[in-house]
């Protein structure tokens, strides 16, 4: 399958910078691709806070959390915030910005037990609803804020996977999603057939500049995300004396050694020094190479497919060696913004297919 952009190619030349910089961004854009990102995110908003229910008051009870009302009022008011220091020979921060954190959630202010979770049902509607794709503009603000509800009220649970999540229902604000596989879609072609009086009209999505900003917004965050990753492992000794990989394999914290055999793979891996050297080695090179090459190579069309794969790999194999499953899926969804929507609409159509 291809990999080349959407995007069409402008009629001038990409010779002039501007007019390669203006194609980049703010060239129209199908939508099919963002409906895409959007559906797997809401499931995954779904999935999480759909299982903060068993433990509600865990997080968010003025009271009962692990994090109480003394506590967060302590960090919203008095904790330190500081600026890094401009001098090499002085660790951390030496200049004080502001006390406490600028931090807000709904749940600071509820009491009680019906309240918070009436608040809690109605952050789970707008997700429900965003992930169907209905009143999408305003569901995919409500889902956005009331994730950062459960974010800010709860720092103690704050993880990667929260601020990727972030960032995607951020940059899926900006773009809509609503536009392609969503109810909004449905509903507009069932306005159009009725006033065409044709019950066969096919209303095609139409190009946008704000789906195709969301995209390319995703797409260098993204970038940097891997970059920073990257070259922030090449600081760490395990990354260039082959450990890393097994440092994290054989660590109860994230292996997953509930399953039966794979205790007795790492030994027997471990027994036979050769294949050990291999697999860790070619481990640790296959990541760094993934991580440090992606923001690079990605954007020639050749090896666009072969560094999404080997992104898809990495993060299949984080999900299922270290046990952060949602971070995983997160990261899966944002990688997902660099298949073109034909490529989307083309599985689409051999799915409808096969079923029918």
């Amino acid at each position: 399958m291809s990999m080349a952009t959407t995007t069409p190619l402008p009629d001038k030349p990409l010779t002039n910078p501007l007019v390669a910089w203006d194609w980049f961004w703010f060239a129209p854009r199908n939508p099919t691709t963002l409906g895409m990102i959007r559906v797997f995110s809401g499931l995954i908003m779904l999935y999480i806070h759909f299982s903060y229910s068993f433990r509600l008051m865990d997080f968010v009870h003025p009271d009962r959390a692990w994090v109480d009302r003394e506590t967060i009022t302590w960090m919203r008011s008095q904790s330190e915030m500081g600026a890094p220091s401009d001098d090499w020979n002085l660790p951390g921060p030496q200049y004080r910005l502001a006390p406490g954190q600028f931090i807000w959630s709904v749940y600071f202010h509820l009491d009680a037990d019906w309240a918070i979770w009436t608040v809690h049902v109605l952050f789970l509607v707008a997700m429900f609803l965003f992930t169907i794709g209905l009143w999408t503009r305003l569901t995919g603000v409500l889902t956005w804020i009331g994730t950062l509800q459960y974010i800010h009220r709860s720092p103690v649970t704050l993880f990667g996977m929260d601020s990727m999540t972030m960032l995607g229902l951020f940059f899926l604000m900006i773009g809509g999603g609503g536009a392609a596989l969503s109810v909004d879609h449905w509903l507009a072609q069932r306005r159009e057939r009725i006033r065409r009086n044709d019950p066969m009209f096919v209303l095609v999505p139409p190009p946008s500049i704000l789906v195709n900003l969301a995209i390319r917004m995703m797409q260098v965050q993204f970038c940097f995300i891997y970059l920073a990753s990257g070259t922030s492992k090449l600081q760490g000794a395990a990354w260039w004396n082959g450990n890393a990989i097994w440092g994290t394999l054989a660590n109860y914290e994230f292996a997953p050694f509930y399953i039966p055999g794979y205790e007795s793979m790492l030994r027997w891996l471990s027994q036979h020094r050769a294949l050990w050297e291999i697999a860790m080695s070619g481990g640790v090179i296959f990541t760094l190479f993934i991580e440090i090459g992606f923001p690079f190579l990605v954007w020639v069309p050749k090896m666009r497919w072969f560094m999404v794969s080997g992104a898809v790999l990495l993060h299949t194999g984080i999900g299922l060696l270290m046990g952060l499953t949602t971070f995983s899926l997160m990261m899966l969804v944002l990688v997902a913004s660099f298949i073109p929507s034909e490529v989307v609409e083309g599985v689409m159509k051999r799915f409808v297919v096969s079923r029918s």
